[in-house]
């Protein structure tokens, strides 16, 4: 994370937003049918403010599979070879004495660039109603931003309960071998086809059709185990 982003009120790192194209989700082992649990819609991708340039495809490493985890991963810029910095402050990674000493209340403030970032895992949906929307409050309040413009005060709504675990990342193979998905990501705007340029929506079948193709895909891939269980052990004859 650039050190301009560490206590800004105005800047927002640089985000990507993983979600299969309909390419990848035509070419998934479980096809349209078992890419149900994933919504995005046509009327969302449509507005113009909708963030479409943000998005990049979501490719397992479990090849063919579509998945419906909840990740979040965080890297550190480069924020150069000392240890610990707040904004442009910069303090040494090495062992101090007492009088350099950080102070507990201040300790939250800064970053240990020597993790590589960080690792969310969790149940929360890509959703205001997991991660909240923010609302004007009834307070009087205001702040002002730095550049001196009043804010208005506002809170945050939060519909679901939820649980995440944040893991710190400390090594360039964990950034590597933790997420599910193949990284670097492609954008969109990189796809060569028109089906890889565009998001899978989620547009159920009719229920008795839904319902049918999943009992032929979980029927055929119990007898494909099968069959790989019988090649691999002999059974003895009675």
């Amino acid at each position: 994370m650039d050190t301009s982003y560490v206590g800004s009120d105005d800047e927002y790192p640089p985000v990507k937003i993983v979600y299969p194209t309909l390419e990848t989700v035509d070419d998934s082992i479980g096809g349209q049918p078992g890419a149900q649990t994933l919504f995005c819609t046509r009327a969302m991708w449509i507005k113009d403010d909708y963030p479409k340039h943000l998005f990049v495809n979501s490719k397992s490493k479990r090849t063919g599979l579509i998945m419906h985890v909840k990740m979040i991963l965080g890297l550190f810029r480069d924020l150069g070879k000392s240890g610990l910095q707040k904004g442009n402050v910069k303090a040494s990674a090495e062992p101090s004495s007492s009088k350099n000493k950080i102070n507990d209340s201040d300790s939250s403030n800064f970053i240990d660039t020597r993790a590589k970032g960080f690792l969310y895992v969790g149940s929360h949906n890509f959703t205001p109603a997991a991660w909240g929307r923010l609302v004007a409050s009834t307070s009087s309040s205001k702040r002002k931003s730095k550049s001196g413009d009043n804010i208005q005060a506002s809170k945050l709504e939060i519909s679901n309960w939820e649980l995440g675990v944040v893991m710190p990342l400390s090594s360039d193979e964990e950034v590597k071998s933790l997420p599910t998905w193949e990284r670097p990501a492609k954008r969109y705007s990189d796809g060569k086809t028109k089906n890889s340029k565009i998001p899978w929506y989620a547009n159920p079948p009719p229920k008795l059709a839904f319902e049918d193709s999943l009992i032929d895909f979980f029927t055929l891939d119990a007898y494909s185990l099968h069959n790989r269980h019988r090649m691999q052990y002999s059974y003895p004859v009675t």
